[in-house]
């Protein structure tokens, strides 16, 4: 417990923990060491999930990977706590959806979620590169950190596409809460498909420049029954 609450500093890179019974015996001191090391990577995943992730993307244009630990989630959370949070729009005036959230976009670059970030990237450019196909039209490179904070609401966000300056592929963090994330064939009356997403996990959608396509898959947040945090990697056209 002592060296697992030790490591909740990020800072910390290695610690060594100690306890001995000094009075036990006349003949020796019983004790006991405990070392333990920070894992040098943040994302929960190896390069045959993120190719698995490439294939159902390929077919579904979405798809959800488990990625984030529950102790990298809450440092997630601690951090954007921190920051200023700005109340969006009630209509989106491009797409003319409704929007019920905060949202905080200027992550400083020192900030963990770029560096959770920069991490995905090298692990989706490492798989698209052995793929032997053009996945990405440019190598991913996110340039923005979108998060979105909903609290209790029927409707956080209605159905819209992403704007199409963002490229190759979005991922959307669920840091915490519960809510239905899902996605339809059209705004109005479609085929709607909820997409399972608990916290941990990381929604992943296509974007224009994903295999040499446009698309851009419609998709919306409702039904929040707990505050729920998400956030959002992308990269805009150069």
């Amino acid at each position: 417990i002592i060296a697992n609450k030790i490591r909740e500093n990020s800072q910390v890179t290695e610690c060594t923990v100690t306890i001995k019974k000094l009075d036990a015996f006349d003949i020796g001191t019983p004790g006991v060491t405990i070392r333990r090391k920070q894992s040098s990577s943040l994302l929960s995943c190896n390069p045959s999930t993120i190719s698995n992730l490439i294939s159902e993307l390929k077919e579904r244009g979405v798809c959800v990977i488990p990625l984030l630990s529950h102790e990298l989630c809450s440092k997630i959370k601690s951090e954007t706590d921190a920051f200023p949070f700005t109340q969006a729009e009630e209509i989106y005036p491009t797409s003319n959806c409704r929007q019920n959230f905060t949202y905080f976009y200027d992550y400083p670059k020192d900030n963990l979620v770029w560096k959770v970030a920069h991490e995905l990237e090298q692990l989706l450019n490492h798989v698209s590169k052995n793929e032997g196909s053009l996945i990405f039209e440019t190598p991913l490179s996110f340039t923005e950190m979108a998060a979105h904070h909903y609290e209790i609401t029927e409707v956080g966000i209605d159905p819209h596409r992403d704007e199409s300056r963002y490229r190759n592929i979005i991922a959307i963090c669920v840091i915490e809460g519960d809510g239905e994330f899902y996605t339809t064939t059209e705004k109005i009356n479609g085929v709607e498909k909820i997409i399972q997403a608990k916290a941990g996990d990381v929604i992943f959608m296509r974007a224009p420049g994903f295999m040499n396509s446009d698309i851009r898959p419609i998709h919306g947040v409702r039904n929040i029954i707990s505050p729920r945090l998400s956030v959002t990697f992308r990269q805009e056209q150069a």
